[in-house]
């Protein structure tokens, strides 16, 4: 009997043992990814990783890498919004084809017939994460994404870039992003580093976040300095200019990255200052024709950049993303509750869940 208590006791403790190597073997490849400083042994653009850097891939001077520029929209997209914003259709890259932006529109007031309409543009939709109040129907159908993909009657994987409030607790956020599909966040102002990777976590820039998230990218957005204030959207930086100075404060602050490592950037861009600054459009469409006129200048999307810097190619090889894209919409006006009980309405392109 006690042979049989004493070899019971062993397996019991070799169970024990075997089980403790084993999250001892776990943990420390999670604490080398932690403490494990990122570089270009550990971290190779072939295997989706790349370290947090001023470096750009490409460093030919007689053929440099393109400025890509995004146009970042986050509001709700709104029959108004799309009256607004529809000027955007009829402009061109140097290469002759339309140009990209990347709209992430909040729940909360969004008409989604706009969504669909902004997507069969050839516009990229992302998720706007803890931007607006959530119904319980989003819980419902999986969550903002599926949400999204439901209501405005779009593939749900070509939803795969987000944007987030930048207060809100990012390790929150990308888990339930990347358990989702999410393929990016674009939320942090970093000037001048390029895209990229959570495989490692970055000693070079400041950003909360205390865990890795292999293989999930990290879009920068820029700050700008503008007559000495620092700001982080055309909202906030030009109102009251004219639109000649709206346009050479534009060039000047692209300029200043273009002539550094002509890092990716992503201009935060409402429809507010639009109707608050009567000069915005025209300093915006002269803006634009000068940067059309330097030929290396690109207008992207969000998702774009990341795909470029995937597999990054010089300004002569760069050609605008071209998407073909079709889908229906049945404009049917639903409603919803939302957790404080408020009654809420949106135009959908599928039936009512």
């Amino acid at each position: 009997m006690k042979s049989k208590n004493n070899n019971a006791s062993v397996n019991s403790m070799k169970k024990i043992l075997l089980l403790a190597l084993s999250l001892s073997i776990l943990w420390g490849h999670s604490l080398c990814k932690l403490t494990d400083r990122c570089n270009d042994e550990n971290c190779k653009i072939e295997d989706d990783c790349r370290c947090a850097s001023t470096i750009n891939p490409i460093n030919d001077l007689d053929d440099p890498a393109p400025q890509l520029i995004a146009l970042a929209f986050r509001e709700a997209a709104t029959s108004v919004f799309l009256d607004i914003t529809s000027f955007l259709f009829d402009l061109r890259n140097p290469d002759g084809i339309q140009i990209g932006a990347t709209f992430y529109p909040p729940f909360e007031y969004t008409d989604f017939s706009v969504v669909q309409t902004l997507y069969l543009q050839g516009f990229e939709i992302g998720v706007c994460s803890n931007c607006s109040r959530v119904p319980n129907v989003v819980d419902k159908l999986g969550g903002v994404k599926s949400a999204i993909s439901y209501f405005a009657n779009l593939p749900k994987e070509d939803i795969y870039g987000s944007t987030s409030s930048v207060f809100w607790n990012p390790n929150f956020t990308y888990d339930g992003l990347q358990s989702d599909g999410i393929l990016y966040d674009s939320s942090w102002p970093l000037n001048e580093i390029l895209p990229f990777t959570l495989d490692y976590l970055p000693t070079n820039v400041q950003i909360p976040v205390n865990k890795t998230y292999p293989h999930f990218w990290l879009v920068p957005t820029n700050q700008w300095s503008v007559k000495g204030y620092t700001c982080l959207s055309l909202l906030e930086c030009f109102t009251g200019d004219s639109s000649e100075d709206i346009a050479a404060s534009l060039v000047e602050q692209i300029d200043l990255v273009r002539n550094y490592n002509r890092a990716p950037i992503v201009l935060e861009i409402s429809t507010s200052w639009f109707r608050i600054n009567e000069n915005a459009l025209d300093g915006f469409l002269i803006f634009f024709e000068k940067m059309l006129e330097k030929k290396d200048v690109f207008f992207v999307s969000v998702g774009d950049i990341v795909q470029w810097i995937k597999n990054a190619v010089s300004v002569s090889k760069f050609k605008s993303s071209v998407y073909n894209r079709t889908g229906d919409c049945s404009n049917i006006m639903c409603n919803y509750t939302l957790p404080d009980g408020s009654l809420r309405y949106l135009r959908s392109c599928t039936d009512c869940p």
